[in-house]
């Protein structure tokens, strides 16, 4: 009997990123540090903005978001609370882009998942730096 050396196999190792089974592990986890990491920005950048904006209205400033402005007045609300209302439903919809993210195993809905918490994440920046700009900080 002859012995053919190596493992009987052809390819990566099974426990390199790029072999086999293991690939799609080690994408996977990949994908839930990416978007639990932009999760958390997301979070972070939105309790920023309500900080800057309650900051910013204290001061005597308007609020900017038409939507924002539009809900408080709707619903009877201060526009702190309208701020405290679309801030929390941000974070309910990027914690469910997250979601959908890790939980699907299809790379296009994973992909999907984390350009819209990518979208989101670099708005809020953008928000936030003006608001910093805004009130002086």
């Amino acid at each position: 009997m002859r012995h053919l050396g190596g493992h009987g196999h052809v390819g990566g190792s099974a426990g390199s990123p790029r072999g086999g089974a293991s690939h799609g592990k080690w994408l996977s986890i990949h994908y839930v540090f990416l978007i639990g990491t932009l999760f958390v920005a997301m979070v972070s950048l939105n309790v920023l903005d309500l900080w800057t904006s309650a900051i910013a209205l204290g001061r005597g400033l308007v609020e900017g978001n038409g939507v924002v402005v539009a809900l408080a007045g709707a619903l009877g609300l201060r526009t702190v609370a309208g701020l405290l209302l679309t801030k929390s439903a941000g974070i309910a919809g990027g914690l469910a882009a997250a979601l959908i993210g890790i939980r699907y195993n299809n790379r296009q809905v994973k992909d999907l998942a984390m350009g819209v918490m990518l979208f989101l994440t670099v708005f809020l920046l953008a928000v936030s730096i003006n608001n910093l700009y805004m009130i002086g900080l």
